[in-house]
């Protein structure tokens, strides 16, 4: 199952019916995605053009172990290897191969790997400390700027 739309929707689709996986594959346009991640094993996220991925984060702290692409990943710290989490490459076929490596560590690993996710992301990225983070930084910067 996925859930989502993005720039490349038509050519998904078009791929989804080329390889004939209609009967395998459900899309699901947006909605609450709280009940797909009660249901899921894993959320592999394939992103290229997310900063803080949203997504990752809301399935983690909903206890899903997490998959996403390192390569454009600025917050290395979200996803701790083989402890909340894989990275995997972006690359389509690296991404197929360590995406089936990763879902056949078996449900007891994966559920370990979603308690502690949802543990370092409520414990990590709470609103609180993103609001001091995000200010501390502005300042850093508006300071630097003032200097020069």
């Amino acid at each position: 199952m996925m859930m989502g739309t993005g720039p490349l929707e038509v050519q998904m689709f078009a791929a989804i019916e080329r390889e004939d996986l209609n009967d395998n594959l459900k899309v699901l346009t947006y909605a609450d995605p709280l009940p797909l991640y009660h249901a899921a094993d894993a959320l592999l996220h394939p992103s290229e053009r997310e900063g803080f991925s949203l997504v990752c984060a809301e399935a983690m702290c909903a206890g899903i172990s997490g998959s996403p692409n390192p390569n454009r990943w600025p917050r290395p710290e979200m996803i701790l290897e083989n402890q909340t989490g894989q990275t995997t490459p972006i690359n389509l076929n690296a991404f197929a191969s360590a995406a089936l490596k990763f879902l056949a560590l078996g449900h007891q690993r994966l559920d370990e790997m979603g308690r502690a996710a949802a543990a370092h992301v409520r414990e990590n990225f709470t609103f609180d400390r993103q609001y001091r983070q995000t200010l501390s930084l502005y300042r850093k910067l508006a300071n630097r700027n003032l200097a020069n």
